[in-house]
């Protein structure tokens, strides 16, 4: 059976041969994939045959879409006897306007006396919605967040059904004088009770108290966002001036839902980052807020700070085009790779990668680049070298010779090549030389070890301990026999024996 107009109250309740698809079509949710974005998506007006469903759809696309950030998109459902191209304009401008992509199918059904030109909608309904959704995002980056319904009269009723029964597709039902089917079980509802659903309809409209039934219906079924507006002037109209009002709802919508996931911590985040110079950690939060299309103050102050954000990316951009250019490829590729890493997300940090790899597929900048890279490796090693031969220096002034020693084999040892990596070598080696030096440092190094055998022995002795302790106090005057340590040991053994 085919929904027609719909001016009576029973009618919205006579299509139980139309609602046989019940169970199917309440599954078709699933039937939505996210395909891979087409490179040449169209703006403008765009019309796509769907042969297997003997029909078409339009589809308006604003001039301004870009793939960088996800749309919403708002599918409208025209009258009994009307068409896609007739309907359209109800919401052309207003979407293009307000950044929205709008999908105008045209009815898959007609009444045998009807002309081509007067579509309906059939059971089948639902799966031809779902499928043109389908093709927009197969085309279109489509926030599946922001996926809306809407529709006048027998597309009002069609807005009930397919929403209702798709609760996880839509994220809010706009029907005008439309009503719900008395085929839509209470579990249907309850299932689709979190939709939010704003019904419009005239006080002079045929419709009008199924309307209202309907609506009470669904506030009986636990829907928690449940709004009627009524227009005392109309009769079966559809009220134009009504449509920013549904569009700002939706934003409104969206704006609930996105401060619940924390849109305003994400801000304040990436303000703190921007603050203290890292790009990297602003951007990506930003580009997350900006990407959910809200029209909302959030996205303004994200909005605004992407693009200082991008300006310095571009300035640093510029810098490394600019050394490139002079010849001065390392710093080049510095700013190059900088940019890149700091601005991941941005236009220039895409650029900036593109600008390093054509300046680098000239084989004789490569060649030049290694020579300079080779030269200012070097440059590094001579520097730290010298840093390390003055603090082993330092030591050796301070007459800490033992600690100079080894800074000037370590020296020596981590930069071979280097000019004072090789006086580093020169100076350990005189010192090594010195034989009254030498003695004095092993010296020192006995006194250090006889030193904690001496703790060991004594408390060795004090446990009780006789043998092992006179082990040790004659280990300490045999290595430091001439000292005062040594002597201190030879009485200890004198004093045990």
């Amino acid at each position: 059976m085919k929904i027609q107009s719909c001016p009576i109250a029973r009618r919205c309740g006579e299509s139980a041969r139309w609602i046989s698809c019940l169970a199917a079509a309440a599954a078709l949710s699933a039937l939505i994939q996210s395909p891979a974005l087409s490179e040449d998506a169209k703006t403008g007006r765009v019309e796509a045959k769907a042969e297997e469903y003997g029909s078409y759809y339009l589809l308006d696309v604003p001039e301004k879409y870009s793939a960088d950030r996800s749309w919403p998109l708002l599918v409208a459902l025209h009258g009994a006897g009307d068409n896609a191209k007739n309907f359209i304009g109800l919401w052309s401008q207003l979407a293009m306007k307000e950044g929205y992509l709008l999908a105008v199918p045209c009815g898959d059904s007609k009444a045998p006396d009807w002309s081509d030109n007067q579509r309906t909608w059939s059971g089948s309904s639902p799966k031809f919605i779902l499928w043109v959704i389908d093709q927009v995002k197969k085309a279109y980056r489509i926030n599946e967040e922001r996926i809306y319904l809407a529709g006048f009269s027998a597309g009002g009723h069609m807005t009930f059904y397919a929403g209702l029964l798709n609760p996880g597709v839509f994220a809010a039902l706009v029907p005008c004088s439309g009503c719900v089917m008395e085929e839509i079980t209470d579990s249907a509802l309850e299932k689709a009770s979190n939709l939010p659903v704003r019904a419009l309809v005239g006080e002079k409209d045929p419709n009008f108290e199924p309307v209202k039934q309907s609506v009470e219906r669904l506030k009986k079924a636990g829907f928690k966002t449940v709004i009627l507006r009524t227009f005392p002037e109309l009769a079966h109209q559809y009220p134009h001036d009504e449509n920013p009002k549904v569009l700002q709802w939706f934003d409104e919508l969206y704006a609930e839902k996105l401060k619940a996931k924390g849109l305003t911590d994400l801000l304040a985040k990436a303000k703190k980052a921007y603050e203290e110079g890292k790009y990297a950690e602003a951007v990506e939060p930003l580009l997350k807020i900006t990407g959910f299309g809200l029209k909302a103050p959030v996205t303004d102050e994200a909005e605004g700070l992407l693009k200082l954000i991008s300006e310095t990316g571009t300035a640093r951009l510029s810098q490394a085009v600019e050394h490139a250019k002079a010849g001065r490829y390392l710093e080049a590729l510095a700013a190059f790779r900088s940019t890149s890493r700091d601005f991941a997300g941005l236009d220039c940090a895409k650029k900036a990668a593109e600008e390093e790899k054509a300046l680098m597929s000239n084989p004789d900048v490569r060649k030049r680049v290694s020579e300079l890279e080779a030269g200012e490796k070097q440059a590094a090693a001579e520097a730290a070298a010298a840093e390390s031969l003055a603090k082993a220096a330092a030591l050796q002034e301070a007459g800490k010779h033992a600690e100079a020693l080894k800074a000037f084999d370590d020296a020596a040892k981590k930069f071979p090549s280097t000019k004072a990596g090789l006086e580093a070598k020169s100076r350990a080696d005189a010192m090594r030389a010195d034989k009254t030096l030498m003695a004095s440092l092993d010296l020192e190094k006995n006194l250090k070890k006889a030193n904690s055998w001496f703790q060991l022995a004594e408390n060795l002795r004090k446990n009780g301990k006789r043998e092992d302790a006179l082990k040790y106090y004659k280990m300490i005057a045999d290595l430091v026999p001439d000292t005062d340590l040594g002597k201190k040991a030879e009485d200890k053994l004198r004093e045990l024996r």
